[in-house]
């Protein structure tokens, strides 16, 4: 079975990012795929994936993204 992981962004390690690291374990040959990835905060298990970005994370509106996140986060 082929599964994918999807989150809209992972900038920070807190619930989602938590979450996602759950199904990184249950699911170890999963994609991962997100607007925003941020490898130097993520866990060891998340960064073992194959991370796939969004357009958006290849362009100008990545920071903008970062932003918002912390923002909120």
């Amino acid at each position: 079975m082929k599964v994918a992981i999807v989150h809209y962004w992972l900038v920070n390690m807190r619930g989602g990012e938590r979450v996602v690291e759950a199904l990184c374990e249950l699911y170890p040959e999963a994609d991962i795929y997100t607007h925003v990835a941020e490898p130097g905060v993520l866990s060891e298990t998340i960064r073992r994936h194959r991370i796939q970005e969004t357009f958006i994370g290849a362009s100008g509106k990545r920071e903008l993204t970062e932003a918002v996140a912390r923002a909120v986060g």
